[in-house]
């Protein structure tokens, strides 16, 4: 798996556990969601 893919997985898990409501209340920035935002794939690959 793509380090992009893991990280996005680790962000889902979360965004399920917190549910509906508070999910549409939050916004995800730094930690694992810094990689969703690369789009150099050798930058990328220091993530």
């Amino acid at each position: 798996m793509s380090v992009r893919g893991h990280l996005f997985r680790m962000l889902q898990s979360v965004a399920d556990v917190l549910g509906d409501d508070l999910r549409s209340r939050l916004v995800f920035v730094g930690g694992c969601t810094t990689a969703l935002f690369i789009t150099d794939e050798v930058t990328l690959e220091d993530v």
